[in-house]
C-alpha cells in the first residue's frame, strides 16, 4: 500500500514538473537565455569587473534586452563607446513587466565582465 501511495505521488509531481516545472524555473532564473548584446559603456571594463547594467527594450508589445547600458556616472556622450559581447543571462530577457505605457521601467542586472563574455544577473 505504502509502495503504491509512493509512486502515485512520484507520478503527480512527475506531471506537475513535466507542465509547469520548466516555466517556474525559468521565471526563478535558474535557466540560463545566451546571446549576442550591444553594450553601451565608458572608460575600460576590465574581466573580473562588475557594473549594474540598464537594459531597454524596443518593442512594447514583446519587450526583451535589445541593449544594455553599463555607463558609470554621468559621462560625456563622446566617452561613450557601443561594444558587442557574447552575454549569458540568468533570468528571462524577455518580460511582460517593463513598460507601464510608452514608458519603460528601470530593468536593472549586475553583470560580470569576463575575458570573452559577459554574465549578468537580473537585480529586479
Amino acid at each position: 500500500m505504502k509502495r503504491i501511495l509512493l509512486w502515485g505521488t512520484l507520478l503527480i509531481l512527475g506531471v506537475l514538473f513535466i507542465t509547469r516545472g520548466p516555466q517556474e524555473l525559468d521565471d526563478a532564473g535558474w535557466i540560463p537565455h545566451k546571446r549576442h548584446t550591444p553594450i553601451m559603456l565608458n572608460g575600460d571594463w576590465m574581466p573580473g569587473e562588475e557594473r549594474i547594467c540598464e537594459a531597454y527594450a524596443s518593442n512594447i508589445t514583446r519587450p526583451k534586452v535589445d541593449v544594455l547600458s553599463c555607463v558609470e556616472g554621468n559621462p560625456d556622450v563622446s566617452a561613450v563607446t557601443r561594444r558587442s559581447f557574447y552575454i549569458k543571462y540568468w533570468r528571462r530577457v524577455e518580460r511582460r513587466n517593463v513598460f507601464t505605457g510608452f514608458q519603460q521601467l528601470k530593468w536593472q542586472w549586475r553583470c560580470l565582465r569576463q575575458s570573452e563574455q559577459v554574465t549578468c544577473w537580473a537585480i529586479n
